[in-house]
C-alpha cells in the first residue's frame, strides 16, 4: 500500500514537472537571433620567458623529529610477562 502511494506520489510529481514546462516565448527567440555575433578577441603576444633560478633545497634537520611512541614498549613488556607466567607455570607443573 506504501509503495503504491509512493509510486503515485511521484508519478504526479513528475507529471507536473513536466506539464509546466513551456515553450521559450517568440519575442525573446527573435530577440536572440538578431543579436550581433560576438567578435573574436585579438590575439594577445606571447610574454617572453621569464630566467628563473632553480629553488634551494630544504637545509636538512640536525636533529630527526620525534615520531615514535613507547606502544611497542608496553607490548613487548606485556609479552615478556606472559612469558616468565607460562614459564613459571610449567615449571611448577614439572615438580
Amino acid at each position: 500500500m506504501m509503495r503504491t502511494a509512493l509510486i503515485v506520489l511521484l508519478a504526479s510529481v513528475v507529471g507536473l514537472a513536466c506539464a509546466t514546462t513551456t515553450e521559450p516565448e517568440p519575442e525573446a527567440v527573435e530577440a536572440v537571433q538578431a543579436a550581433e555575433p560576438l567578435s573574436q578577441p585579438e590575439a594577445e603576444p606571447e610574454p617572453a620567458p621569464v630566467n628563473v633560478a632553480a629553488p634551494r633545497p630544504a637545509p636538512t634537520p640536525l636533529q630527526l623529529p620525534k615520531t615514535a611512541s613507547s606502544l611497542p614498549l608496553v607490548g613487548l613488556s606485556g609479552l615478556a610477562a606472559l612469558g616468565a607466567g607460562g614459564a613459571l607455570r610449567i615449571r611448577r607443573l614439572r615438580r
